[in-house]
């Protein structure tokens, strides 16, 4: 569909951010993988851990946040310690878990970003930012380098960086306007996600796009996008 508009920007967009994971592409795949990836490495190094099968160490994650609720700001930091976690029943020195903790993550960190992003993203972003300068957004931690996308974006923010909250809050679009030195009202932030793009942008008074590519209702309450798309190239007629 083409953009469906809900309501006018509040100023002249200078400036477009891009959430990444889901948005840019679609990861939930290649997630499962990095986590069979990351258990067969620790199974490797400690063979006792197979035994249990890889469904406890999918738990690890609510686990470790339960024990401290800040990690869901920094998704690399929660990672680690959910390793940490799963370590904790087996006898290891202090100094080989947390060489084993950071293998282990790098094992995750690797697979999680290794994956083709379709060419016409490429062609899109490149087009935009013929117009806009681009920045990029995210709860994640994508290596936005291994995936080809660096060269597409003036800056990148992610969540846990410089003491950055994750969105909802409006950390990151604060920073991101700074840097770029114009007006929270001239950025345009686009994202799929309602809870977390949709009222980020809110929350820092930015303009906002909805990527619904299933074109699903909008939720009764949500915070209402400037439009919504279901097709990156529904994005080209901001050109």
């Amino acid at each position: 569909m083409a953009l469906k508009f809900y309501r006018n920007f509040s100023s002249p967009i200078r400036a477009l951010s891009f959430d990444l994971d889901d948005t840019l592409y679609y990861n939930e795949e290649v997630i499962h993988i990095a986590e069979q990836k990351q258990f067969e490495f620790l199974c490797r190094k400690i063979p006792d851990i197979k035994s249990a099968g890889i469904a406890p160490w999918l738990l690890l994650k609510h686990q470790s946040l339960s024990r401290n609720p800040s990690l869901k700001h920094d998704v690399t930091l929660w990672r680690k310690a959910s390793i940490e976690l799963g370590l904790a029943p087996y006898k290891i020195n202090d100094l080989d878990r947390s060489k084993l903790i950071e293998q282990a993550f790098n094992v995750f960190y690797q697979a999680r970003s290794n994956f083709q992003i379709e060419d016409k993203t490429f062609k899109v972003l490149d087009a935009l930012k013929s117009k806009y300068p681009l920045v990029a957004v995210t709860n994640g931690n994508a290596d936005i380098n291994r995936l080809g996308l660096a060269d597409y974006f003036v800056g990148y923010y992610r969540a846990g960086a410089n003491g950055n909250k994750m969105k909802p809050h409006p950390d990151m679009l604060n920073m991101a306007a700074n840097h770029l030195d114009v007006k929270l009202s001239s950025i345009l932030h686009i994202g799929d996600n309602i809870k977390s793009d949709l009222k980020s942008a809110q929350n820092a008074t930015t303009n906002s796009f909805w990527y619904n590519p299933a074109k699903e209702p909008m939720s009764v309450g949500a915070s209402l996008p400037n439009a919504e798309y279901s097709d990156l190239d529904d994005l080209l007629q901001l050109l």
